[in-house]
Order: structure tokens, then C-alpha cells, then sequence
């Protein structure tokens, strides 16, 4: 399907709709369409416009697009259609995989692909820590998280990809950076080279040059602007923030962040807030931190060592309320389609600008307004200099000391009279000492100083 120039118009906030078009007008089911309409999908956006036409004549893309642009679609879509077109059902193997790098997302994944299976007759399997063997039986769809998925076909052997039709992988920078490469590259020996590949990512990097090159097949690239040719090495430059998100920062002494997010968090307590943090022990000391200082607002926490149960049940949680705060690292930061986020808050400078981006991009998904607030030491300020190179300019908020609700005191005399709260205080400190170090190795320009007497002192160490 051809789609004319004059037929891609533009939202009011960022682009993202094409009004002209719906998902009638592609060469997809009745059925889909009708369960598409009935989720609230009626126009597409305007990668799914380039995309899902191409996914369905059968052909490997490799996809660019910007956080929050509807990439999802863009491999659910096929995946059902192409299946139901070779009437696939429960009593034939796995015939479509979707890999994603992390569980939360999967979830995600799966619980819009279990909506709309109920109209086919295909069952869909999630394979993330914890499912066991039997539970993949007659699956016509498989979503796994990469790291499950080189257990179960590396080592355990227990799936069964002979008959694959067609292979989806979301974020696949992500996977990459991750460490899976080779372990990427491994699955792909226990699956068909007869396939059709779909790769996802907010980014291009360099890394994904050999992934394309071993394993599409003469591959077409789409992307949500016009980008320079795939190949040049200025192409991971390319970075774009949606303008329904409003980005500012705020400059505070290294023993005034807590006591600032506290006031922040007391004075936007109807609203629905992530807190990114560097490190999972900076996650759990400040969540059990604030369980104990909380005021009127609900609190969850996501981060890797949680058991599995409780990660999930606080992802779900979370995405159900409206005026929750979620303490989390990075791992909430790619590809996780987190419902009406009012605010996210970056505790910690982030090492790159390519996380800023992905950080920034869990707020104003799709048609939505949202905000970013970057909270730097006076010695991170370099930061928005690298910010500038690429265009990103956030506003300044001004912070005074007599705006502040000073928690500090009260931080020092739980970390004195609780034993637990002293353990996980000095662990996040180190914990963060070890992050720092580790970024300042890798020479990384953001974080060449750091006032280590003040910066103890923000988690309740005095010495």
C-alpha cells in the first residue's frame, strides 16, 4: 500500500497521527480491525503507516523510531496477521517470536497480545523468569525476555523454533548493550534462516550493524523522520524528544537532593511519578526511606534482585493508579509503555545522552502531555552543555533553601536507631561510589568531581 504525502497529517503536539488514514484502509482482517477499534486504535501513527504495510508483504525491516511513536503494533500486528494467513492454530508449533530485553516489558507485550488473541485461534506463551516448561506447550506465539530465552534454547533445550515464521525483537540496542550479542546471535542458529526478522529500536547505534548484516535479508530501514543513510557513522546522532514533553532541570548541593525530592514529591503528591535512580541499592534504600517519611501518596519500587512476584505485581500496580511514585533504576527506561506518567524525575545525572532520551521518553507517550526534571550537582552542570550539542534545551527551575522540607535530620536518626536503614543507607552509598567510579573510568566528562562529605551526608552518613 502506497501512502501519499498529503495523506500523513500531522497532531497538534507531535506528529504522531496520520487523520486521513485508519487501520481499515491496510490489508489487515476484519477481525483485527474491529479489535483494534474496540482498544481505542483507530488512527495509526505514523510509523505504523510505514511499517506495518511492508511487515506484511512478508519483507525484514529494521525500525527507528522515537520513544512513545507506537512501535508495539508495528510487530503485534504481523505477527497475528501472518499466521492467520498461513491458518495457523493451537495444534501447530511455535510460529511467531517476540524478544524483548527485560520482563516488565514482555508483560507489557503480552497483555496486549492476549487481548487480541481471542479472536484467532493461537495461544500466547510468556517466557520470563520463573514460567515453567509446561506452560509453553501448543503456543503459537511465543514472548520471552532474551535472557530466558538463551536458557531455555542454549541450555535447556526445551523449545522448539523449527517451524518460525516470523521473528520480532523490540529494543534490540538494549539487548545489545545488555551483553547478549553472542547469545543473540547463538538463538538465531537454533531458528530457520526461512524467516521473516522484524527489528525495533528508539536508537541506531554501531552495535547493530552486524546484527543486520548476518540475519535480514535484504532489509528495509524506516524510520519516524529522515535520518542519514544507516551505514553513515553519523546516524547514532540522531536524537528526537517528543514536544509534548517539557523538559527542565534544577541545580542543588550534593547534600540537598533527598531533602528536594522530598519536597518535590510532598508537593506533587496528586501526581503520577517515576524516580530514576543509578544503582538497585539506591532504589532499595530510598523506597524503605520514604515508606517511613511517606506522606499522601502511594509508593512502589522496581529494580533487579527483587523476586520476581514482586516485580511484576508493582509494575502492574503502578500502571493501574493515577497518582502513584515508582522508584526504579534504568530498567523501566526502554520501551515500557507506562499509562499517563505526569512527571519523570531524574535523581541522578544520566551517563550518556542517549539514556536521557530514553529516560525522558517514559512521560507524553503517544498524544500526552508530560514533564522531565533533571536534578545535577553543581558539578554535573556540564551536562546541559552536551545537551545543547544536540539541540535539547531544558528549563531552569530555581531552587531556594527556604523551599526545602529538610528530611536530613530525621535520615540520620533512623540510620542511628535502625539497624536495617543503616545497612541499606551505607550499601546505596557505596553501591553509588562504585557507579561513579565505573563512568569515571570509561571517561565520562559529567561526573569529574564529586563532593563525597556532602554527598554522605545526603543519605544520612556524617562522619
Amino acid at each position: 500500500m502506497k501512502i501519499k504525502k498529503k495523506e500523513i497529517i500531522s497532531s497538534k503536539n507531535n506528529q504522531l497521527y496520520c487523520f486521513k488514514t485508519k487501520f481499515n484502509s491496510f490489508s489487515i482482517s476484519q477481525i483485527m480491525v474491529e479489535k483494534l477499534n474496540s482498544m481505542g486504535y483507530i488512527y495509526p501513527t505514523k510509523i505504523q503507516i510505514k511499517s506495518i504495510p511492508i511487515s506484511l508483504m512478508g519483507c525484514d525491516i529494521m525500525v527507528s523510531s522515537k520513544t512513545g511513536s507506537g512501535k508495539t503494533l508495528c510487530f503485534i500486528i504481523p505477527t497475528f496477521e501472518i499466521l492467520y494467513h498461513k491458518s495457523w492454530t493451537n495444534l501447530d508449533k511455535i510460529g511467531g517470536c517476540i524478544i524483548c530485553p527485560v520482563r516488565e516489558l514482555a508483560i507489557q507485550i503480552f497483555s496486549i497480545c492476549k487481548k487480541i488473541s481471542f479472536i484467532y485461534p493461537l495461544n500466547i506463551g510468556l517466557l520470563i523468569g520463573g514460567t515453567k516448561k509446561n506452560k509453553f506447550d501448543n503456543n503459537s506465539i511465543i514472548i520471552a525476555t532474551i535472557g530466558i530465552l538463551c536458557q531455555k534454547i542454549l541450555i535447556s533445550r526445551i523449545l522448539n523454533f523449527d517451524f518460525l515464521k516470523i521473528l520480532s525483537v523490540d529494543e534490540v540496542d538494549q539487548i545489545l548493550d545488555l551483553g547478549f550479542k553472542k547469545s543473540f546471535l547463538q538463538i538465531l542458529n537454533f531458528i530457520p534462516k526461512k524467516k521473516q526478522t522484524l527489528l525495533f529500536s528508539a536508537t541506531l547505534t554501531t552495535k547493530l550493524k552486524d546484527i543486520v548484516r548476518l540475519n535480514l535479508n535484504n532489509p528495509t530501514f524506516l524510520s519516524s523522520k529522515k535520518l542519514n543513510p544507516f551505514w553513515n557513522n553519523n546516524f547514532n546522532t540522531s536524537y528526537i524528544i517528543p514536544k509534548s514533553i517539557y523538559q527542565y532541570y534544577c541545580t542543588i548541593d550534593f547534600n540537598e537532593k533527598t531533602n528536594f525530592l522530598y519536597s518535590f514529591l510532598l508537593s506533587h503528591s496528586n501526581n503520577k511519578i517515576i524516580v530514576i535512580f543509578s544503582t538497585n541499592k539506591q532504589v532499595n534504600f530510598f523506597y524503605s526511606l520514604f515508606k517511613i517519611l511517606r506522606q499522601n501518596y502511594l509508593l512502589f519500587h522496581i529494580c533487579g534482585g527483587l523476586n520476581q512476584f514482586e516485580r511484576t505485581m508493582n509494575f502492574i500496580s503502578f500502571n493501574q493508579t493515577t497518582n502513584g511514585i515508582l522508584f526504579s533504576t534504568d530498567i523501566v527506561s526502554r520501551g515500557l509503555d507506562l499509562k499517563s506518567i505526569d512527571w519523570v524525575v531524574q535523581y541522578d545525572c544520566p551517563p550518556n545522552i542517549k539514556m536521557y532520551l530514553h529516560r525522558v521518553g517514559r512521560t507524553g507517550r503517544l498524544s500526552e502531555t508530560g514533564r522531565s526534571l533533571l536534578i545535577l550537582t553543581k558539578m554535573e552542570i556540564y551536562f546541559l552543555d552536551a545537551l545543547k550539542k544536540f539541540s535539547i534545551s531544558p528549563l531552569e527551575i530555581k531552587v531556594r533553601g527556604n523551599q526545602l522540607t529538610r528530611v536530613t535530620e530525621t535520615i540520620i536518626n533512623l540510620i542511628n536507631n535502625r539497624k536495617e536503614i543503616y545497612l541499606k543507607a551505607h550499601s546505596a552509598f557505596m553501591h553509588y561510589t562504585r557507579y561513579i567510579f565505573s563512568v569515571q573510568y570509561n571517561k565520562n566528562p559529567f561526573f569529574s568531581s564529586i563532593d563525597w562529605k556532602k554527598t554522605g551526608e545526603n543519605y544520612g552518613i556524617i562522619r
